[in-house]
């Protein structure tokens, strides 16, 4: 496994877990645009791109620099703040003029003080893989409610707590709360991640992208106040 990773604070702390439990990770300093000459083309199996594209100066091009590295039949994994349940949880937050104008705007922030440079609708995020050259195919839901939910509801109640775990799993297949379906049409595949849960994210987890179809999925993650 390998990590590419801009800072050498996190590269530092990521050798000292991995050392702690016994496992090995080797980390790169770079940023996407680096890929190209860090790993030969399409060398990579599976390349993991969590809570990235909110903060790179261009999502297309970064993604397009991921698809090069990843070898035909290998996948991506996206994971991305969704602007819905940023609005969400704005507006459970007492902050309603904030949902309103996160929704309408085109980078998905509240405002000047919004600590979140991005954030994606579904409709956004598909585009972007498109334009990378994959499709998507199927969708499924993501802590659609593990996140807007009061500690107290669950925590120290096991059988709550299970009870939430099916609630997602049924949300994560339901309808009304997943995206429609392209069909495939090429040949790379690429796990996607459409994710953000809902605590300053709206997530949507991993499903299966490639340029011969796909998936993305989706969770709720709340902004912090």
């Amino acid at each position: 496994m390998t990590v590419v990773e801009p800072s050498p604070d996190s590269l530092a702390a990521l050798e000292r877990r991995a050392a702690e439990r016994g496992v090995t990770v080797r980390g790169v300093q770079g940023e996407t645009r680096d890929l190209a000459s860090l790993f030969a083309p399409g060398s990579a199996d599976l390349v993991l791109v969590h809570n990235v594209l909110e903060y790179v100066e261009d999502p297309a091009a970064a993604l397009r620099d991921v698809v090069g590295a990843t070898r035909p039949g290998g996948a991506v994994s996206l994971l991305v703040t969704n602007a819905v349940a940023g609005a969400l949880h704005r507006a459970l937050s007492g902050h309603i003029a904030d949902a309103a104008h996160l929704l309408s705007d085109p980078e998905g922030r509240w405002g000047e003080n919004d600590p979140m440079p991005r954030r994606f609708t579904r409709r956004q995020l598909l585009a972007l893989v498109g334009e990378a050259g994959l499709t998507g195919e199927s969708v499924r839901g993501v802590r659609v409610f593990a996140d807007v939910l009061p500690g107290h509801a669950w925590e120290g109640d096991a059988h709550a707590g299970q009870q939430l775990v099916e609630l997602e799993k049924a949300a994560a297949e339901h309808p009304e709360l997943v995206a429609s379906r392209p069909s495939c049409t090429s040949s790379r595949t690429v796990r996607a991640c459409a994710a953000a849960s809902v605590t300053e994210r709206g997530v949507r987890s991993p499903r299966t992208f490639q340029r011969c179809g796909a998936g993305v999925t989706w969770a709720y993650e709340p902004t912090p106040t």
